[in-house]
Formats: C-alpha cells, sequence, structure tokens
C-alpha cells in the first residue's frame, strides 16, 4: 500500500512539474512516443536521450539541414566563414543545426534567424531562461527556432551536459561543418571526433590558410 501511495505521489509530482514547464512553453517528448525525433531515433537507438525538453515547432528538428559547430573563442576569419555559410544554406532552404553557445554557434544561429532561415538550437543548460529572451520568443512564433534539450530546464550550465549534447548536434543533422576547433580539447573537437569514430554524418571541415591547429589536425 505504501508503495502504490508513494506512485501515487510521484504521479502527481510529475503532473504539477509538467504542467508548470507548459505555462511557460516548454514541453516535453519521450523517446516512446512518435513525434520523438526522427534522426535520434534511428541513429542512436538504444542510445537515444529517454527525454527532450523543448521549445518551438518539434518538426523543425526532423527537417533536412546542417549542423555547424566551433570554437567559443573564435577568430574573426571564422565567424566570417561560418556567417557565409549559414546564408548560402538558408538560400537552399537548410536548416541549421548548433549547440547555443557563444563563438561559432551563436554565430550560426542568429545569421540563419536574421535571414529568414531555420535553426534548431541544442542548449545543455537554462532553457527555461533562453526561452524568456525576447529574440528567441519572437523567432518560436515565427516557426524559425527550436530550443532543444535533454538537462532539466531549470539546470545550471554543467561540463557533462555540454559534452554530452554535442553528439545530437551532429546526428540530427545531414552533415556537419567544422569552423573552428582547438587541437585535442574542448567539446568542439571532442565532438568531431565522436562523429568520425561512430560514422553519423560526413563532417567538412574548413580549411584555408587562416585555419588554426586543431582544424589541421581534425583533418590528418
Amino acid at each position: 500500500a505504501s508503495r502504490t501511495s508513494d506512485l501515487c505521489y510521484r504521479g502527481v509530482q510529475l503532473a504539477i512539474e509538467l504542467e508548470k514547464l507548459q505555462s511557460v512553453g516548454i514541453q516535453v517528448v519521450t523517446r516512446s512516443e512518435e513525434n520523438y525525433p526522427i534522426f535520434l531515433r534511428k541513429r542512436l537507438q538504444l542510445a537515444r536521450p529517454p527525454v527532450l525538453f523543448y521549445a518551438g515547432n518539434l518538426n523543425l528538428a526532423n527537417s533536412l539541414g546542417i549542423s555547424i559547430v566551433g570554437s567559443r573563442n573564435a577568430e574573426q576569419s571564422s565567424i566570417e566563414f561560418a556567417e557565409k555559410l549559414v546564408m548560402k544554406a538558408v538560400k537552399e532552404d537548410l536548416t541549421i543545426f548548433s549547440g547555443g553557445a557563444r563563438g561559432i554557434d551563436s554565430t550560426a544561429e542568429k545569421t540563419a534567424i536574421n535571414n529568414n532561415g531555420r535553426c534548431v538550437s541544442i542548449v545543455p543548460d537554462t532553457l527555461a531562461r533562453r526561452i524568456k529572451v525576447r529574440e528567441n520568443r519572437e523567432a518560436i512564433v515565427k516557426n524559425q527556432l527550436l530550443l532543444l534539450s535533454t538537462a532539466n530546464p531549470n539546470a545550471p550550465f554543467k561540463p557533462y551536459t555540454a559534452m554530452e549534447r554535442n553528439k545530437y548536434i551532429y546526428v540530427l543533422s545531414q552533415a556537419a561543418f567544422i569552423v573552428q576547433s582547438t587541437e585535442k580539447k574542448g567539446g568542439t573537437w571532442e565532438g568531431a571526433i565522436e562523429n568520425l569514430k561512430n560514422r553519423w554524418v560526413p563532417a567538412y571541415i574548413r580549411f584555408d590558410e587562416k585555419v588554426p591547429a586543431g582544424n589541421r589536425a581534425l583533418i590528418e
């Protein structure tokens, strides 16, 4: 009887929490539901995250697009490259997948939205705070932005969740573009190596006379 009572209590608490999230525009989908993102299901199978929190049109996660990733402390040449790449992708009606961090991620996402494109931002933390940003709310209403996370919407930044979400950026896209990476450290490097090992999607690494050593190391 006590176990039944405990389960009922937990069920009520869960319902209350879900209602709170829905009241601020955050939805939840589990991996057993039909509307769970297709490419997460196909490419990760049993390793796919059990629960996703999101704000926006979840169907954007199933749209064809490219992932664009790179360092937080990006060089100006990398920023300019990312902007040009995004504008070309938007013209070809491709969705941009990125990770919501400063630097290359935020550049790619803002450029897509400012050029009437679509963007899926897979964020590692503070979804509840991000949805309060006016620019994000406006883009969500216009069906240009989907905020997606595996972390509790009120959870603060944690390094392991940031590293964990890297795989989802790759898996949701059809091809990955690595704009700038630091050699053998950081999320961009680890995410690129993980994708290369698992062969989720083709990876294209920026290469010109200005690229850092990390890009050259990835190509090797």
